[in-house]
């Protein structure tokens, strides 16, 4: 099952990238704060909004020093993001926690998961950089399946990625 809520270490940080040179500081679900080690390069190079936030041309983060907030974001769909910026993330149907069936309709949690996920990969202007990750999920999801609310789901995070070919 994809882990869209990662267990912090004893430091209270998920390393998404144990190599990484910047934290993230996340609100999480109740206000409290998670702290995400991620490497700067690769989310520069998956995210406009990135490279401008860690670009020293835009006054952007001095790496290093304090975590870099993100007030404003889900802290399971942006830790997903992450995790399939930096390659963490395999697109099976065990992992994505759907089991071995193509039964969308009894899969609700997890596609609420990666309507945010379409969101928040919106937001940061990655969604061609998930796209190869998205269409793997529906090469195993969409086949047969006839409840319309799953595939509208389903087809926002296809649009939100850019791989409408995929859906």
């Amino acid at each position: 099952m994809v882990d869209f809520n990662s267990t912090p270490d004893h430091n209270g940080t998920i390393d998404v990238n144990p190599g990484g040179d910047v934290i993230l500081d996340v609100v999480g679900y109740h206000g409290s704060s998670i702290l995400i080690r991620v490497s700067s390069k690769a989310l520069s190079q998956a995210s406009p909004v990135f490279n401008a936030m860690f670009s020293s041309k835009f006054g952007g983060v001095n790496l290093g020093s304090k975590p870099v907030e993100f007030p404003e974001d889900n802290l399971g769909p942006l830790t997903l993001l992450l995790k399939i910026i930096q390659g963490r993330v395999d697109p099976s149907l065990e992992q994505l926690g759907f089991g071995t069936s193509r039964n969308l309709a009894h899969c609700d949690d997890e596609l609420n998961k990666f309507q945010g996920l379409a969101i928040v990969s919106n937001k940061y202007f990655c969604g061609r950089t998930i796209s190869k990750w998205a269409a793997s999920c529906f090469g195993y999801l969409i086949n047969g399946t006839t409840n319309s609310g799953a595939l509208a789901r389903a087809a926002l995070l296809a649009y939100a990625s850019g791989s409408p070919q995929a859906f």
